[in-house]
């Protein structure tokens, strides 16, 4: 990868963690600061009062450490997996419907993020095999 490919990533991961950060950060916030909002649509989730607390608590903190590069990486794998649920939600319940869009937007940028930076312990598994072979095996007559 060339020195401007790389520079160019470095930024569009920034943008991503910045947005990323930035909309879990006030989405988290409004559910911990109990928004009648968020309340109801937990409520027609059919989710106890405290999942309001738990999601909000995880998205502030998963916020926070996608605005930290070192530590972007984690905070997209916690987002993505809070996202995973916002879309499964949605999907079972059929409650706000349209927003899924949103949702899936927002799951699609986090796995981005960690697939671009990727943390060590997922770097043996997406590694190149260095033994694989390109083309077709040849075998012996």
């Amino acid at each position: 990868m060339a020195l401007d490919d790389t520079k160019r990533l470095a930024r569009r991961l920034t943008v991503a963690g910045v947005f990323l950060g930035c909309v879990f950060l006030l989405s988290g916030l409004s559910k911990l600061a109990g928004a009648p909002l968020q309340e109801q649509l937990f409520q027609a989730f059919g989710f106890p009062a405290w999942a309001v607390v738990a999601v909000g608590a995880a998205e502030v903190l998963f916020a926070t450490l996608v605005l930290i590069p070192s530590a972007r990486p984690y905070g997209a794998m916690g987002l993505a997996v809070v996202m995973a649920g916002a879309v499964l939600t949605r999907a079972i319940t059929g409650v706000a419907l349209p927003l899924m869009l949103l949702d899936a937007l927002l799951f699609s940028t986090a796995i981005w993020v960690v697939r671009e930076q990727r943390p060590p312990f997922l770097a043996i598994h997406w590694k190149e095999d260095p033994h694989r072979h390109e083309g077709p095996v040849q075998r012996a007559p």
